[in-house]
Order: structure tokens, then sequence, then C-alpha cells
């Protein structure tokens, strides 16, 4: 009996440290992320997306849009996925990752799972799918691509 209370008191000791540490960096982790948004470091845009692909970068690219949309009108490397599919694809943390969705906040909402997941390369097309069709000399809208 003393040595289960022992195992248990040292699991009590474990897990409240663990708990203490965690509440600790919380903090600096919410500071990192509001100065990543404020210096606009969460975004990005069609164009800058383009020039990382030319110069050899391959960031895995989300499309966080409806599979209609998807099939009408995407970028090349682009994976269709949902906020929960996101959340559950295996990549290292170290991973690039852009995300784009045919509005801001979702593809913002994406940005702010993975970077609590501990993603630090991740950022959001700013005007999302439409900004790329625009950038392709192209108008991009729920029907479809229009030239």
């Amino acid at each position: 009996m003393i040595g289960l209370h022992r195992t248990m008191a040292l699991a009590a000791m474990i897990l409240g440290g663990a708990a203490a540490a965690s509440e600790s960096t919380a903090p600096a982790e919410t500071r990192r992320l509001v100065a990543d948004i404020a210096a606009g470091r969460d975004w990005t845009t069609a164009v800058m997306l383009a020039e990382r692909i030319k110069a050899g970068e391959r960031p895995n690219v989300f499309d966080l849009r409806s599979r209609d949309e998807f099939q009408r009108f995407h970028i090349p490397s682009a994976v269709l996925t949902t906020l929960p599919g996101l959340v559950d694809t295996p990549l290292p943390r170290s991973a690039p990752i852009v995300l784009y969705a045919g509005d801001g906040p979702r593809a913002a909402q994406g940005w702010a799972l993975l970077r609590v997941r501990g993603y630090r390369d991740v950022a959001y097309l700013r005007e999302g799918a439409r900004e790329t069709g625009k950038a392709a000399g192209q108008e991009v809208t729920k029907e479809g691509v229009r030239s």
C-alpha cells in the first residue's frame, strides 16, 4: 500500500509540474502569435507563394474550400481538406504550410489551429483563391473561373 501511495504522489508531482510548466509557456506562445499577426507573418500573397515555388521551395498547400470549388479551380499543388482534416494531417512541425479558402476567416482559423499545435512556418493566402485567380489574370467565383 505504501508503494502505491508513493507512486501516486510521484505521479501527482510530475503532472503538477507539467501543468505549471505549460501554464508558464502559454503566455509566451500567445505573445508570439500576437507578434506574428501584428507583423503580418500570418498571411502571404499569391505572388509571394509563386515566388517561393519558383525558388524551389515546396510548401504544403491546403485548399479549405468545398470539393466543387476545388474542382473548378485550385492551385496545382494544393490538397483539398477541411479544418478537422487539416488538424489530423501528419506533417513535421517544421514543414512550410500555406492555406487558402474562399474567404479569409476559414484560412485564418486553420492558421491558428496549426500554430496552436506547434507549427511555425504557416501562412494563409490573404484574399484566398480569388487572389490566386487575379494573379493569373482570371476571376475566381463560386460558379467557376472567368478569364
